[in-house]
């Protein structure tokens, strides 16, 4: 990736991927939730102006999210 492509990137809020169960449950996610939809639904980075998300993408397959009605 280019410089100028990775810049016009870094100036939209995006998502990113990582290991981030401990945290979001530290912020109060309850156990047994649908963790890619809690944190789609949680603003509180957004308001304080983060441009980068990390999203939890562990669970994000078929079978776990049917459990969810996803």
């Amino acid at each position: 990736m280019k410089k100028e492509e990775f810049s016009s990137l870094i100036q939209l809020p995006f998502l990113l991927d990582g290991a981030t169960g401990s945290n979001l449950m530290a912020a109060g996610m309850p156990r047994g939730v649908c963790t890619e939809t809690w944190v789609r639904d949680q603003k509180a980075y957004v308001d304080a102006g983060s441009q980068a998300v990390y999203s939890p993408t562990f669970g994000a397959y078929r079978i776990s999210l049917s459990m969810h009605c996803l």
